[in-house]
């Protein structure tokens, strides 16, 4: 029996904590769609997490404990940052919200 035959006897659905419904299919692909993944918005989870914290580490740790105190249940969670050298660095962490407030997936 491999690793995910295993984790499947005791689970079926795997939350991530993401409203980024392209990561989600991407996930699931990875995981050769053995697990439902579910969304924030599948959830109906529709207020955004902070990101209070300067690492993509510790803005993922901080979105899954948001997300298992909300529902109660398990979750993954990941941050993303793009980091480019003519900006010094930026944007990091604050990726997501260099786009502006108008920004899409």
């Amino acid at each position: 029996m491999d690793i995910f035959a295993a984790i499947s006897i005791f689970m079926e659905d795997l939350i991530f904590a993401t409203h980024n419904e392209n990561k989600v299919k991407e996930v699931a692909a990875v995981l050769n769609h053995r697990f439902e993944i579910r969304s924030l918005s599948q959830l109906g989870i529709t207020t955004e997490i902070e990101e209070p914290y300067e690492t993509i580490k510790e803005n993922a740790i901080e979105k899954a404990r948001v997300v298992e105190q909300l529902t109660g249940l398990n979750c993954f969670a990941e941050d993303t940052g793009l980091e480019v050298t003519a900006l010094h660095g930026e944007p990091g962490v604050k990726s997501a919200r260099y786009a502006g407030e108008n920004r899409d997936f």
